[in-house]
């Protein structure tokens, strides 16, 4: 049984075609390219306000998002990634540089083939209650994304890009 089978959002009917058979083979290539730090960057800079200076320094991937302690834990799912970034910036005061930088989370779910935008919302939704934070989702997908699926994703706060892109200079 693949650990997605006990996950609270197999339990409550959220299909993830990702899981099995060549879907599965081609999402974990596209996770395993997410640990080039180079194309993690790529994905900081479509959310990030410091696009020309930011840099991924971490990807960890398949993230447990749990819920409850000891016997009450449960699993509510797996973020596909996790991208921690840096953005140095400096300034003077009092005739000294002070440096410093800002620091970037961002969240990845991989899609390798088409599903209705009403599941990819509840996913993530329900990811973002349970990881209990506001860092914003990026939806990588290895199809086409059409300009409406875009503009609502956006408008829900997920950013979304096809894989295929994440090569090509950003």
């Amino acid at each position: 049984m693949h650990s997605f089978d006990r996950t609270l959002l197999a339990k409550l009917g959220f299909q993830d075609p990702d899981r099995t058979g060549v879907n599965s083979t081609r999402h974990d290539e596209i996770a395993v390219a997410l640990l080039d730090l180079e194309v993690a960057t790529r994905i900081l800079k479509l959310v990030c306000k410091d696009k020309d200076s930011v840099k991924a320094v971490a990807v960890k991937l398949e993230v447990p998002i749990s819920k409850g302690d000891g016997q009450y834990k449960t699993t509510i799912g797996f973020m596909d990634a996790a991208i921690w970034g840096t953005s140095p910036w400096s300034y003077e005061y009092c005739g000294k540089i002070i440096a410093s930088q800002n620091k970037y989370e961002v969240h990845v779910e991989i899609k390798t083939q088409s599903i209705p935008i009403g599941e990819i919302l509840r996913q993530i939704n329900l990811y973002r209650e349970h990881s209990h934070n506001d860092r914003p989702w990026v939806l990588v997908c290895d199809f086409d994304i059409e300009e409406k699926t875009h503009a609502v994703l956006k408008s829900q706060g997920i950013y979304a890009v096809e894989f295929s892109r994440l090569s090509l200079p950003m």
